[in-house]
């Protein structure tokens, strides 16, 4: 509180005061501080120390205003006080008054160049006044100045963080919490700047330890959800989400949070409900307008969610984030050259994140060795030992898309296999209960159950269903038939799955799929067909039919023959090595955990076809038309036909010109049927034939088929 050192110290005079008073507040007893200090100011009322300390007093009691009047009393009356203009400048920044905060930061350092703690306070104000570059020198002066501030290593690490200089804000807030291992804030930066890392666990271990130290900090609580998203523990998310919004429920953040959970697990309606919620208590969010954006884009009214991403960005300008999700917002519904206008934005505010330069590969094909993009991206490479995995990975995904495109198979297959491995070691993938899943399906699923099941299913024709292996194709049969106007393109749908996963609470007595057809009926299968008509006929838009792209169904297909005998099924095929290889060169959203291996993936691919036959002996004839992709290819007009009659639809010749339906892709493959058909894609395995051998010996004859 005070730096005196009084001749006298006797209880009545001043210096005494003001020793018990600074006793009290040490201990806690700030109302005792606060009498005696008074009583200094009786005695001495023009005493600059006691107006600063009684200032201290009423900031500890929650009476900034007054504590910001008193000190500036004391600075008036001696403002060569370093402290004086110290402490204030914190106050005015706490107090959202940047401007009055920095002036007198800017005295403090003045006076005393070397004070660790006037430049950690000046550095605060400029960074919570939008002048991050400015306030980094701060905090590096006051690390500097002292190397154990514990305090100004975590200001830095949080300026490092908004500057997107990630690998610095996560060397700072550990070297923080190494000094000061109770410092409940730091440990939450170092979360924060390995969320940005894309560390989950890492970031889950730092935030738990902040939580330990402050139980519910909101900032943490926030974080902790982060991490387990990252993570996939999607339940436990949701868990720590929804307790934050009971804890703080006039927040938004942790009512966003949830919403996004629940968009992760496609339960739709519930997102929609949250963010409603959270609209309510602030229309302007920036993440709740990125979720709706989102939610929006995902139920397949893409212009929605393209006008909440574009107010989330006018909300925020700088917000690289909210650039590139309307980036990629604008890259699915076909508008590329926007698109990558948004993502320069973004990378103009964050150069240094991968996963822009990720984006911009998916949006555009690279046609010159000289292409920018392609300069950036070796640049960047260059320091790929200092960068965290997941960005690394995200980079050299970009560049074997540069380099394929630009016809380098060696230097692309090098980059698909960095990112691939550094992929693998960091997914979870069970082979043998994912492979067992196959089995157990042609073992339950027999040519008696067809028969004692037949003819009870609903009789909509709703749905089309265009099923395969991912990257076979699927994509470019989905647009075909999308761009028919009685056909609105679903994407991929998760209506199979919780028709499935409702049957099965309700009826099937909790046994899994396909252990379940034993106890199944009639009705059943009824409302099975039911269940998931009603949640595609919501999103139809009024038009008579809607695909569902979800290539995973080819599980289902038997139930879907069933349970909507009039529904329309069509399997896209592939060259076998083709659709393998561009499952390995692709990265997936979720899912698809076998393709970052060429042996797993091979075998995978071997079950896959071996369910594929037996659906074709246990099902009816015509039950579902097989299409390949290389016939669409080599006769677009030949099979458009053949598959409209199929799904007995009139001919239409807007199909030909699928590339320009307008509709939002949101798969990989979203550049590619923007584009008019080209063969390119056919045999392209050819030029990574020599590094294909572990995958190759999992095919067999499977690769010449």
């Amino acid at each position: 509180m005070s730096n005196q050192s009084p001749t006298s110290s006797g209880p009545q005079t001043v210096p005494g005061l003001m020793s018990q008073a600074e006793k009290h507040f040490q201990a806690g007893r700030l109302g005792e501080a606060e009498v005696l200090l008074r009583n200094a100011l009786k005695i001495q009322p023009n005493n600059a120390d006691a107006l600063y300390a009684l200032g201290l007093v009423a900031y500890r009691v929650g009476k900034p205003d007054a504590a910001i009047l008193l000190i500036a009393e004391a600075i008036d009356i001696d403002p060569s006080a370093v402290r004086f203009h110290t402490n204030i400048c914190a106050m005015y920044e706490n107090a959202g008054q940047f401007q009055k905060a920095v002036e007198h930061g800017r005295i403090a350092v003045t006076l005393k160049p070397q004070s660790s703690e006037a430049h950690n306070n000046l550095g605060v104000a400029y960074l919570s006044s939008g002048e991050p570059s400015i306030a980094v020198e701060h905090f590096t002066k006051a690390i500097e100045a002292d190397t154990r501030n514990a305090d100004a290593l975590s200001n830095r690490s949080k300026t490092y963080l908004r500057l997107r200089r990630l690998e610095e804000a996560e060397r700072d807030a550990r070297a923080a919490t190494e000094i000061s291992p109770n410092h409940g804030a730091a440990h939450n930066g170092l979360a924060a700047a390995l969320i940005a890392l894309t560390d989950h666990a890492g970031a889950e271990t730092a935030v738990r330890r902040a939580l330990a130290l402050a139980p519910g900090n909101l900032e943490a609580m926030l974080n902790l959800v982060i991490a387990l998203i990252g993570q996939k523990k999607l339940d436990d998310a949701l868990a720590i989400a929804n307790q934050t919004t009971q804890m703080f429920p006039d927040r938004v953040e942790p009512l966003s949070l949830a919403a996004a959970i629940c968009l992760d697990r496609r339960a739709y309606e519930a997102a929609a409900r949250l963010i409603e919620r959270a609209l309510a208590l602030d229309p302007d969010n920036v993440e709740t307008l990125l979720v709706a954006g989102r939610l929006h884009n995902e139920e397949l009214r893409p212009q929605k969610g393209l006008e909440f991403l574009q107010r989330a960005v006018a909300a925020q300008p700088a917000n690289a984030d909210a650039r590139n999700l309307l980036g990629n917002a604008l890259r699915q519904a076909g508008q590329f050259e926007a698109a990558l206008k948004a993502f320069e934005y973004s990378l103009a505010l964050s150069p240094e994140n991968c996963g822009v330069y990720f984006d911009i590969a998916e949006a555009k094909r690279f046609v010159s060795e000289d292409d920018p993009h392609l300069a950036a991206m070796l640049a960047l490479d260059r320091n790929a030992a200092t960068r965290a995995p997941a960005q690394q990975m995200l980079l050299n995904f970009a560049l074997g898309k540069a380099f394929d495109d630009l016809n380098r198979p060696h230097e692309a297959f090098a980059n698909f296999q960095k990112a691939c491995t550094i992929k693998r070691s960091d997914t979870p993938y069970a082979e043998a209960s994912s492979l067992e899943l196959f089995s157990r399906i042609q073992h339950h699923f027999t040519r008696s159950v067809v028969d004692r099941l037949s003819g009870s299913g609903d009789p909509s024709p709703l749905p089309i269903y265009v099923i395969g292996m991912p990257r076979s194709g699927t994509t470019l049969v989905e647009q075909i038939i999308s761009s028919h106007p009685m056909v609105l393109g679903g994407g991929e749908l998760v209506d199979v799955r919780d028709s499935l996963s409702d049957l099965r609470t309700r009826v099937a007595g909790q046994r899994p799929f396909p252990e379940m057809l034993e106890t199944l009926n009639s009705d059943d299968v009824r409302l099975l067909g039911q269940s998931i008509v009603r949640r595609m006929a919501r999103r139809s838009q009024g038009r008579l039919r809607i695909t569902d792209k979800m290539t995973s169904n080819f599980f289902f297909m038997g139930m879907l023959h069933l349970a909507l005998p009039q529904a329309k099924i069509i399997h896209v095929r592939r060259n076998a090595v083709d659709t393998c290889l561009s499952c390995y060169t692709k990265l997936f959203l979720s899912g698809v955990e076998y393709s970052y291996d060429l042996g797993e993936l091979g075998r995978y691919y071997a079950a896959y076809d071996r369910l594929m036959a037996h659906w074709k002996h246990v099902l009816p004839p015509g039950a579902f038309l097989e299409v390949r992709y290389e016939d669409v290819v080599g006769d677009l007009e030949g099979q458009a036909k053949r598959i409209l009659s199929h799904c007995d639809l009139p001919w239409d010749e807007s199909v030909l010109a699928f590339h320009q339906n307008e509709r939002s892709v949101r798969t990989a493959s979203g550049l590619q049927v923007r584009q008019p058909l080209y063969a390119s894609s056919v045999a392209r395995w050819r030029r990574y034939e020599a590094n294909l051998s572990p995958l190759l010996k999992e095919l067999g004859d499977l690769a010449n088929q």
